[in-house]
């Protein structure tokens, strides 16, 4: 069984590890088990979450995504991508609005423009994966993102976020 550890910020750099270490196992080692991804992130950047998540959905592999201690911000996106989503009780979900920066400060006016409409962009799609994989309205999430909440592994159950909390971390093990 393999497994992936994703702790720490989420930047295009471990995006990028994540990505290539399971499709060099899909397509060079012709691995067709589950996907298990054990996650505790603070969050970070929303394209590479999101890069993330559109790779796990598009593999033909089954996906365990594993939570524990904190879910923030941009983590709760590649934590949906799980066909089965575990966490070990007292792990917490944080949902706040995307924060973006640009990095150009000085600039034309069109390069703020276009910045703007990715930006916003981003966070429709952010907020469309939360809807869908947790079958709540986009006025749903479009308010828990917006009041900022907290939730605790019950309340994340209760939103269909997660689907089982553990008391141990399970061991990878292939989904049926």
């Amino acid at each position: 069984m393999y497994y992936f550890n994703l702790t720490g910020e989420i930047v295009a750099s471990n995006a990028h590890d994540l990505i290539f270490y399971w499709h060099s196992k899909i397509l060079d080692e012709n691995y067709t088990g589950t996907i298990t991804i054990y996650l505790s992130s603070i969050g970070g950047d929303i394209e590479s979450a999101i890069r993330v998540y559109d790779f796990l959905k598009s593999t033909p592999n089954k996906i365990h995504t594993i939570g524990f201690g904190q879910i923030d911000s941009s983590a709760i996106t590649i934590f949906l991508a799980g066909d089965k989503r575990t966490v070990l009780k007292n792990t917490r979900f944080r949902f706040h609005e995307p924060t973006y920066h640009i990095q150009q400060a000085n600039s034309m006016l069109p390069f703020f423009e276009e910045r703007i409409r990715l930006f916003q962009q981003l966070d429709r799609r952010l907020k469309e994966i939360t809807s869908q994989e947790t079958k709540k309205s986009m006025v749903q999430i479009n308010k828990l993102y917006l009041e900022g909440k907290i939730l605790n592994t019950a309340d994340a159950k209760a939103l269909n976020i997660v689907d089982e909390i553990v008391s141990e971390l399970p061991k990878p093990t292939n989904l049926s």
